[in-house]
């Protein structure tokens, strides 16, 4: 869950650098319209009845909306941003196609831009965003082929293009989404390595792998905690009574009861389990000792075994400062139960004072 919110986050924080980027890829393509275009402050066109709008005046107001919207993503960056974000390819378009229509033949060098558009915003965002923008264009260029009069004079140009915007979007939406999936198939193939390389294919468990890591970072972090060697008491004897895929049910069960008590536990050999446990007094490490002793002490519901088990518990800093010794007093700990009568816990420090 976790790793699925770090990253939306990233993906969102990724849309604000686009959106950052875009702003200034427009204002560098109004520059370069208002250096390209000649004569431009005396292009004029209308606005509704009344108001006539030069094209220099138009395109300063473009450069002065994308400055107050960054300006609004600088301090509200996730603010509705999937629909600003398809809002403003829509506005692009629609834009470009309303310059367009006013300049004549000089319109014909920037239809590439309206394919840009549907393009660049669907590699940029998602495939929702790609779209708004190709049904804008599609939409605005049906427009203007139809009632501009240079592009009603080149009418196998018009339609060349429009083929060019209906086709070659589509195309490209196609081979992202199957991108994609052989990406997720990759990912999801990697993280079932992973796991495998990392966990029992049994119980689902950490392996013996990923307890030594647990432990070397656990001991490099100096913080207190205890190693818990939990074997399983006559599991031989189980397996030669009931079979090994019995075995196996026994070995699945064991390792649901330990895994409730939330604890990091692993399986580190046939009827071996280790748990790593951090504590703050000798009190708390003795009843969670009890906790997995009962936990496992219970008779199996659908099959008539009982289970139990021998547990050794050392504990760090205090009976070892490194890995090996620390998992040999464990060792030694659960040794012992097992020659005192099973079914109980030891402590390393207990046995110390003992002998």
């Amino acid at each position: 869950m976790n790793n699925i919110k770090l990253n939306n986050n990233s993906i969102q924080l990724n849309h604000v650098k686009n959106e950052k980027i875009q702003i200034f890829l427009r204002i560098l393509i109004v520059v370069l319209i208002i250096l390209t275009l000649p004569n431009i402050n005396t292009v004029i066109f209308t606005v509704g009845n009344s108001l006539s709008v030069s094209i220099l005046s138009f395109m300063l107001t473009v450069v002065f909306c994308n400055i107050v919207y960054y300006v609004f993503i600088q301090k509200f960056p996730y603010l509705y941003q999937k629909e600003r974000i398809s809002f403003i390819a829509a506005m692009d378009v629609f834009a470009s196609v309303f310059i367009m229509s006013f300049v004549g033949y000089l319109a014909s060098y920037y239809t590439a831009l309206l394919l840009w558009y549907s393009v660049g915003y669907g590699m940029r965002y998602d495939k929702v965003v790609g779209y708004v923008a190709y049904i804008s264009v599609l939409i605005s260029w049906m427009f203007l082929i139809t009632t501009n009069q240079y592009w009603l004079e080149n009418t196998n140009f018009a339609v060349g293009w429009l083929i060019a915007f209906i086709v070659i979007p589509l195309y490209y939406f196609r081979l992202v989404s199957e991108l994609k999936r052989y990406i997720e198939e990759l990912h999801t193939n990697v993280d079932s390595s992973n796991f495998q390389a990392s966990h029992d294919i049994l119980t689902q468990l950490p392996n013996r792998l990923l307890f030594n890591q647990k432990l070397d970072y656990s001991i490099s972090a100096h913080k207190k905690f205890a190693l818990f060697f939990i074997d399983l008491d006559k599991f031989k004897n189980i397996n030669d009574e009931f079979g090994h895929l019995m075995g196996d049910s026994v070995l699945i069960e064991a390792s649901k009861r330990m895994t409730s008590l939330n604890h990091f536990i692993a399986r580190i050999s046939g009827d071996e389990f280790v748990s790593i446990v951090e504590y703050d007094n000798m009190q708390e490490l003795k009843e969670i000792a009890q906790k997995y002793s009962e936990s496992i002490n219970v008779r199996c519901k659908k099959i008539n075994i009982e289970l139990s088990a021998s547990i050794g518990v050392a504990c760090f800093p205090m009976d070892a400062n490194n890995a090996y010794e620390l998992k040999k007093s464990a060792d030694e700990a659960m040794y012992y139960a097992k020659t005192n009568g099973k079914n109980r816990f030891y402590f390393y420090s207990d046995i110390k004072r003992e002998n």
